[in-house]
């Protein structure tokens, strides 16, 4: 009984991928129209039937709207916003490397490229590599701040600092090894 059943399962199974692929194989090779009809945005099209002399209704054709094929709608594009100013963009340098003066250092570095320092002080961890850490909007400041500093191993969006540790600073330098 058990093997009758798992011959059947595979029949049905065998049925049904020779139907799929007769459909696929028929759609993309037939030129006679098809008797179901799906419109341009998954609605139903409209169905013209035609008659034959008798007066009896044949098979019904389709009205397709023309369309080159190949040809595509260019996407909408949505300009990026502008880097603002480094004068509008606060940072947090924190010392993640245990290297005494090291923070203050790039602070003065990062202050006169015409970034406002919001803090400098110590990270809570040590032994983390130089990262570049931004909040949401910030990513490409973040990556141009990356770009001054050097040696940033990831610039990634705020995590491990919360909005309200990070204060107004906006990116958050962590100086690693």
């Amino acid at each position: 009984m058990r093997l009758l059943s798992r011959l059947v399962a595979i029949g049905l199974l065998i049925a049904a991928i020779a139907t799929v692929f007769f459909v696929i194989l028929g759609r993309s090779g037939s030129s006679t129209p098809s008797t179901t009809a799906s419109g341009t945005h998954g609605g139903p099209a409209k169905v013209a039937t035609t008659q034959s002399h008798s007066g009896a209704a044949t098979t019904p054709a389709v009205n397709k709207p023309a369309t080159t094929p190949g040809v595509t709608k260019p996407k909408k594009h949505k300009p990026a916003k502008p880097i603002p100013p480094n004068s509008q963009i606060p940072v947090m340098v924190l010392n993640s490397n245990g290297i005494h003066g090291v923070a203050h250092t790039l602070a003065a570095k990062v202050q006169s490229a015409g970034y406002p320092i919001a803090y400098v002080g110590n990270a809570q961890k040590r032994g983390l590599p130089t990262i570049v850490q931004y909040a949401k909007g910030y990513g490409p400041a973040a990556r141009k701040l990356a770009k001054l500093v050097g040696n940033v191993q990831f610039v990634t969006p705020l995590d491990g600092i919360t909005p309200t540790q990070a204060g107004k600073a906006k990116l958050v330098i962590i100086l690693g090894t």
